[in-house]
């Protein structure tokens, strides 16, 4: 399940999961590129706009990932989960 996060400043007021939040960073990283005047300065931001993404994308898998997996137990959580009686051998007391 996706977070939600409540961002209500400017055209982008509502609620966002945090791959949408971090694309929406990433376009405001653009735009700020696109507005800088200094060569090393619209690089830098081209490159927080390029994290930016790659974190937008790695969210949007991890919540798959979750999504997909669902309240099941895996199988090493399962097999320790069960008890097993195991027979013992008889003793002289017996």
């Amino acid at each position: 399940m996706a977070d939600k996060v409540s961002l209500g400043s400017g055209a982008w007021t509502g609620v966002f999961s945090r791959s949408d939040q971090y694309r929406r960073l990433s376009i405001e990283a653009r735009g700020r590129s696109a507005q800088a005047k200094e060569p090393e300065l619209k690089r830098s931001f081209e490159d927080v706009a390029d994290h930016w993404l790659a974190l937008a994308e790695q969210a949007e898998w991890l919540d798959e990932q979750h999504t997909n997996r669902g309240p099941q137990a895996g199988p090493s959580q399962s097999a320790s989960m069960q008890q097993q009686q195991q027979i013992q051998p008889k003793t002289k007391d017996d």
